[in-house]
C-alpha cells in the first residue's frame, strides 16, 4: 500500500512525472537532472552538499477587509479571558 501511494505521487497518466513541490518526492529523490540532490548520498560520494530547496510560498489568507470572518479557535485571549468571559467575570478575578 505504501508503494502504491508513493507511485501515485510520481506517476501521472502512466508517465513518470514527479511533483518536486511535494516534500515526500523531494525527500526520496537522489538524482535530479544528473545532479545528486540527496544530502547523505552526496556526502557518501564526497560531493558538496546540495543547496536546500527553496521554501514554498506561503498560502494567501483572506483578511478581514476581504469580508472573511475570524476563526475564533485561532484568536488569542489574555489569561482568564476569552469570548465567553464577561466583564463581571474579569472584575471578580481582579478583586
Amino acid at each position: 500500500r505504501n508503494i502504491a501511494n508513493f507511485l501515485a505521487l510520481v506517476v501521472k497518466d502512466g508517465e513518470l512525472a514527479p511533483d518536486f513541490d511535494d516534500e515526500i518526492v523531494v525527500g526520496t529523490c537522489v538524482v535530479k537532472a544528473g545532479t545528486v540532490v540527496h544530502g547523505p548520498t552526496a556526502e557518501a560520494l564526497g560531493l558538496p552538499a546540495p543547496a536546500p530547496a527553496a521554501p514554498a510560498p506561503p498560502e494567501a489568507t483572506p483578511t478581514a477587509a476581504e469580508g472573511s470572518e475570524a476563526d475564533p479557535s485561532t484568536e488569542v485571549y489574555p489569561a482568564g479571558g476569552g469570548p465567553e468571559a464577561t466583564t463581571d467575570d474579569k472584575e471578580e478575578e481582579t478583586s
